[in-house]
């Protein structure tokens, strides 16, 4: 069953909803998880290349990859045409921190 949302406002939810995604997986850094695809309402997505404006090399590459692998083993169907949904993403921030194991001093 479709809603009755113009093709601006689908498209600026869609976006707005792939903006949350990208922020809420750059917050919890290392550690993201999508926690299933019973809570995305879209069965099929478009990951368009990933623009990245920071010094870190291929990192674009990298999260781009992470989220087709992510969104495969969540179930959803990556594509590159005919998708419900497209996913566009700026990563403008980069930051590298040490993590430590239990009983170790981080400098």
């Amino acid at each position: 069953m479709r809603n009755n949302k113009t093709g601006s406002e689908n498209r600026a939810s869609i976006f707005l909803k792939g903006m949350v995604l990208v922020l809420v997986l750059f917050i919890s850094s290392c550690g993201y998880r999508v926690v299933g695809s019973t809570l995305l309402p879209f069965e099929s997505i478009n990951i368009k290349h990933v623009k990245n404006v920071t010094y870190e090399p291929r990192l674009e590459d990298r999260l781009h990859l992470a989220l087709s692998r992510e969104f495969t083993n969540q179930g959803i169907d990556v594509n590159t045409a005919g998708s419900e949904v497209t996913l566009e993403a700026t990563v403008t921030n980069f930051e590298l921190g040490a993590i430590g194991a239990v009983d170790e001093i981080i400098k």
